[in-house]
């Protein structure tokens, strides 16, 4: 009852600082992953696992295709 703003005020303050902390977690999720990235293009190693276990993937739904088509 003895708010120094009205409710619509103290909501619209709330979103806007709510919004900034999410916007400024989702930059920052961004930034690592793209660092991540950019380490697991240098590595050959991890290039090669990441190739097999795309292609395990692909074999794994062609079985998956050939078994339930009836």
């Amino acid at each position: 009852a003895a708010a120094a703003l009205p409710i619509w005020g103290q909501l619209l303050i709330l979103g806007v600082v709510v919004n900034l902390m999410f916007s400024v977690g989702d930059l920052v999720c961004v930034a690592m992953a793209g660092a991540m990235v950019e380490r697991l293009n240098r590595s050959e190693q991890a290039q090669k696992i990441a190739r097999r276990i795309g292609g395990g993937i692909l074999v794994g739904l062609g079985v998956n295709l050939a078994l339930n088509r009836a």
